[in-house]
């Protein structure tokens, strides 16, 4: 009830901006590679992803293009390391790669398609919940990736809440208010998600420009 009585004050907020437009999230392009998809999702948690985490994922896209799938990749980081493959050296978010390419192996998950799939149920959300250093933010984000439609709770949509006046600070709390409030406002979820995003990028853009 009380997330639907943000979603409101969310809603009304946003139908106020006249600065703010609704723009439809296209379908983004499959990598068609997991490892690729791993680098993407792992990496991109506290670092810039233009000059750090975008290079390396289209390295392993170019440089590794033939092994695409789990079993394939799995068998490139054990020959070759994980650490040169990915080029990175630090070992927690070697290991967080390491960790999810085996449990994709363990449940006989071999691509993109496929992982997407298994992603809708609630139980495996859960199973890969459980390993050491994956979190919801890290879920939505896998799932944006995947075109499962939904809400990644990052800076912006924190800072852009706070801006609507709501003093909300629980993830999950944060994106039920936001998907409700798609919801109410007949938009997708990732399109507001999406919308949320351009526009704060663009205030900040602005902001910086005038300093």
């Amino acid at each position: 009830m009380k997330a639907l009585i943000n979603a409101r004050i969310l809603a009304d907020y946003i139908l106020n901006l006249s600065n703010f437009c609704i723009t439809d999230r296209e379908e983004r392009v499959s990598y068609n590679h997991i490892g690729a998809l791993l680098a993407d999702v792992i990496l991109q948690s506290g670092l810039n992803y233009k000059h750090v985490v975008f290079p390396r994922v289209q390295r392993i896209l170019i440089e590794y293009s033939e092994y695409n799938t789990t079993t394939s990749f799995h068998k490139l980081l054990d020959e070759n390391g994980p650490r040169y493959v990915i080029n990175w050296t630090h070992p927690e978010k070697i290991n967080r790669i390491m960790s999810v390419i085996s449990l994709l192996k363990k449940y006989g998950i071999r691509n993109e398609d496929e992982f997407k799939f298994w992603l809708t149920s609630e139980e495996n959300v859960e199973i890969l919940l459980a390993l050491k250093g994956i979190g919801p933010k890290t879920i939505d984000y896998l799932k944006g990736l995947l075109n499962i439609p939904g809400v990644a709770v990052d800076r912006h949509v924190k800072a852009f809440i706070a801006q609507a006046g709501l003093r909300l600070n629980d993830y999950s709390e944060i994106k039920k208010t936001v998907e409700f409030s798609a919801d109410l406002l007949g938009i997708s979820r990732s399109s507001i998600d999406y919308s949320i995003w351009v526009y704060m990028s663009e205030k900040q853009y602005i902001i910086s420009k005038n300093k």
